[in-house]
């Protein structure tokens, strides 16, 4: 994630000396090569194995993969062969992962200094990762402990959105030096669903993805609620489906152009995106399919790799538009929509050990994604300066900070300027907040 994280901040300051033309065109940086590479619906899959012929998964020593080829034309962002990474589990239940690793929309961010992980789906690095968090198969609590997992890896820069091949040229010295990059992991995604759905009629259904993934969760919902053709759970983990005002790579008009991922949705559902931010599509499969399915979203609410790192905003700047958007869904679909925010700047936390151990106000996150798997949901939104989850700051929270100072203990929810000590800068912080109304 470092490499990720001095990448944007290069790609950044080589934006800001660029003429307007070269940070808001197509021409001469970008050229599409194909418009639209393929239709997802009608690529052969019968050359896939079926799901029967892979060994079932012992869960007691933990996860163990079966790598399954995807067919011609998926392919990675270079165009070599890709693949999806397959754990059969004892249960008929099925989750679909969508792997992250940042995201890429010209030469820079996805040669020069690149913001995305690879292009090589044989360079998978975030695969080393899939043993950790809902992978750990051998923890009693991973509440995915018998289901068959199907881990598709991230190689193609757009968030498993994109449907389009693009031409990146070298603007910052060399025109003639260019990359060709296969924009198409919504091929690749929606083979794979495909596949999986002429295998078996499932009894509980969930698609997930971190990052990059959870961004993907929103192009995939409806794909995967029309080929499944049952309701279905949707964890997003930290891509929260927001567009940058600032960074030209990612604002909503460049990925759109660039990746191409309006044509993978319905032309109705393109109406729900209000102010360039997407999540809000998501309002369009519950409107579709009768309220049938639920979408929660986890995210830290300062989480630095998003809300700064590719969107450009302070992260207390990051928070308000995060609070402000998925309050709004919440309030159209309270049985359907639901979040997870606790505070501070970390990112991912379903490939992360923390997925057993972070609770905020009594809810471990484990359990919050258990009970979902059940339709049960739950709101958990973390208030600094409450540190009893009363959903208010008080006198009790004012003496609660003190008792963290004198004992050399933390909360995140009294660390007000998350430097990651309780002191007495916190403490007149939680103080304001009070006077301020709480």
């Amino acid at each position: 994630m470092k490499a990720v994280t001095i990448s944007i901040l290069m790609a950044l300051c080589v934006v800001l000396v660029l003429p307007a033309a070269a940070q808001t065109g197509l021409e001469p940086f970008r050229e599409i090569i194909t418009d639209y590479y393929a239709d997802p619906y009608q690529v052969n899959i019968s050359t896939m194995p079926p799901l029967s012929s892979i060994p079932l998964d012992d869960p007691s020593d933990g996860i163990n993969w079966t790598i399954v080829d995807l067919p011609k034309p998926c392919v990675s962002g270079d165009g070599g062969k890709t693949f999806v990474m397959v754990s059969r589990g004892s249960s008929n239940n099925l989750l679909i992962y969508l792997e992250g690793g940042g995201a890429c929309s010209d030469y820079i961010t996805c040669k020069l200094t690149p913001s995305v992980t690879t292009l090589n789906a044989t360079n998978c690095g975030y695969c080393n990762l899939a043993f950790f968090g809902i992978f750990d198969k051998a923890n009693p609590l991973n509440p995915f402990r018998n289901w068959t997992i199907v881990y598709i890896p991230y190689s193609t820069g757009d968030v498993h959105s994109g449907n389009r091949v693009m031409k990146y040229y070298n603007y910052t010295s060399n025109p003639n030096e260019n990359i060709t990059v296969y924009h198409v992991g919504f091929v690749n995604s929606v083979v794979t669903m495909r596949w999986l759905a002429n295998q078996s009629s499932f009894d509980k259904i969930a698609l997930a993805g971190s990052s990059a993934g959870g961004y993907g969760t929103i192009a995939n919902f409806y794909a995967a609620r029309t080929i499944f053709n049952k309701s279905l759970v949707v964890i997003n983990d930290a891509g929260p489906g927001l567009s940058s005002k600032v960074i030209p790579q990612f604002m909503y008009e460049t990925t759109n152009v660039t990746w191409g991922y309006y044509q993978n949705f319905p032309t109705p559902a393109l109406q729900y995106v209000k102010d360039g931010e997407l999540l809000y599509v998501v309002q369009y499969v519950f409107d579709t399919f009768n309220n049938d399915s639920l979408y929660c979203l986890y995210e830290n609410q300062q989480d630095y790799v998003i809300g700064t790192q590719f969107l450009g905003y302070e992260p207390n700047d990051f928070r308000e538009v995060l609070l402000n958007v998925t309050s709004e869904i919440k309030a159209n679909y309270p049985d359907n929509f639901c979040r997870y925010l606790p505070l501070g700047l970390s990112h991912t936390i379903l490939a992360s050990p923390e997925f057993y151990t972070l609770t905020t106000y009594g809810v471990p996150v484990y359990q919050w994604v258990a009970d979902l798997l059940n339709y049960q949901i739950s709101d958990v939104i973390a208030i600094p300066g409450d540190l009893n989850g009363d959903s208010s700051v008080n006198f009790d929270d004012l003496i609660s900070t003190l008792n963290l100072i004198l004992t050399g203990s933390y909360d995140i929810n009294a660390d007000i300027d998350l430097n990651g000590l309780i002191n007495f800068d916190d403490l007149i912080g939680v103080l304001n907040i009070i006077l301020a109304g709480g």
